[in-house]
């Protein structure tokens, strides 16, 4: 059976990372992990980048095969890390999406704050993506801070797929720049009727945990884990285990080699409370319009569709999406009412100067701190768009303004 990539805590709770400066790599690194252009992003004081590669072995793999490193250097790095070099038949030819690049900096006369920016989306540049202010903390959890969503590429049985994780950066130990990561693999099986869960870490693959079935993980041992190959004793059966991480499958089978009869149950989110389902009643917002205070709220447009539109005024693609936005709303006037739930980074002034700017008339309300309609929401990223009916009902969750006109065509008539 395969794995599957899945958000919540890992086998190991939260996996941190602490990463080094791009200054701090060797020359040849510096020069695989190509400039971006920092000098458009103003109001940023003390630049300074980081990159973290998910998979070394893939990087300089890629790198050897595109000529753009010497078989020298490459055999060097294998040495380092101590890879089998047989194993390249598991990695892609084809450059990936595997490097997480963050720039962090200071906002200008605020000497206490750091602020970072992730290349989420892996193209090249910072433009489009979300500043964020960088916490100081213990715990991710405890903060309650929304993770940020990285798109990246994994090889698996020969072809490239897209994943989309989620981090936070912090600042840890002795200020250094980490990376928590909320994504590990997973897959539920049931074994003469009981639940059991197999699992293993998002950086740490070199083995799996099998586990009774639990709603939330939290530092399994060690002593549980199991590498390549292995045995693991459900309910007082001996079972063997081989698992191959490239291919990110498992294979049980019993004293005899003969395959374990089991049910193999779809993997799902680890953290439930981080999705939104679908046909499931709405929780209501309230707050003052930020274009006129008047008071708003999403009650207040019942047995209306209502499309919830929360964004930020630091956000590139949510302000280039406000056209299609004032579009959609002229066009279902009739039928569609879109309340805009706004993170606001910049001052207040600024934010009603693009409301302004772009023509926008539906309501904004800048975003709630009630940590239960945080929770309920479970935003993630920006722009994160639902779609409710007028029963009251979620129909459509995550959705992106790409999709959005075909997707109401199917709801709305105008």
């Amino acid at each position: 059976m395969e794995l599957s990539l899945v958000e919540g805590l890992g086998p190991r709770g939260i996996t941190n990372m602490v990463i080094s400066s791009l200054d701090k790599e060797d020359k040849t690194t510096q020069k695989l992990l190509k400039d971006y252009n920092t000098d458009n992003i103003q109001g940023l004081e003390a630049k300074q980048e980081f990159a973290y590669i998910i998979n070394k072995f893939q990087f300089y793999y890629q790198a050897f095969k595109n000529g753009d490193i010497s078989k020298e250097y490459f055999y060097d790095q294998a040495n380092k890390y101590q890879w089998n070099l047989e194993d390249s038949i598991y990695l892609s030819k084809i450059p990936l999406k595997n490097v997480i690049r963050i720039l962090t900096g200071k906002k200008g006369g605020d000497n206490e704050s750091y602020i970072c920016i992730v290349d989420a989306n892996q193209n090249g540049t910072y433009e489009d993506d979300v500043i964020r202010y960088i916490p100081k903390i213990r715990s991710v959890v405890e903060e309650n801070i929304p993770p940020i969503a990285v798109e990246l590429d994994f090889y698996r049985s020969g072809s490239i797929r897209q994943h989309t994780i989620n981090i936070i950066p912090s600042f840890g130990y002795q200020g250094n720049l980490g990376i928590s990561f909320f994504s590990f693999y997973l897959s539920r099986i049931k074994y003469k009727g009981q639940r059991f869960v197999i699992c293993s870490d998002f950086l740490d693959r070199e083995s799996v945990y099998i586990i009774p079935d639990m709603p939330y993980f939290s530092q399994i041992p060690r002593s549980r884990r199991i590498s390549e190959t292995g045995k693991v004793v459900l309910l007082n059966d001996t079972l063997n285990v081989s698992y191959n991480k490239y291919n990110n499958t498992i294979i049980l089978t019993d004293e005899h080699g003969e395959l374990a009869e089991m049910e193999i149950e779809n993997a799902i989110s680890a953290y439930k409370a981080d999705v939104v389902n679908i046909n499931v009643p709405y929780k209501d917002i309230q707050g003052n319009n930020l274009l006129n205070d008047e008071n708003e709220s999403l009650d207040k447009f019942k047995n209306r569709w209502r499309l919830l539109y929360f964004w930020s005024d630091n956000c590139g693609p949510c302000i280039q999406s406000l056209p299609t936005l004032n579009k959609i709303s002229r066009y279902y006037s009739k039928q569609l009412e879109i309340i805009g739930i706004v993170d606001i980074y910049w001052e207040k002034e600024n934010f009603i100067k693009i409301l302004k700017e772009n023509k926008v008339t539906w309501p904004n309300i800048e975003t709630p701190k009630d940590s239960q309609i945080r929770q309920f929401y479970a935003v993630k990223s920006y722009p994160t768009i639902y779609l409710i009916n007028p029963n009251g009902e979620i129909v459509k969750n995550y959705l992106n303004t790409a999709e959005l006109e075909d997707v109401l065509k199917n709801y709305l008539k105008n």
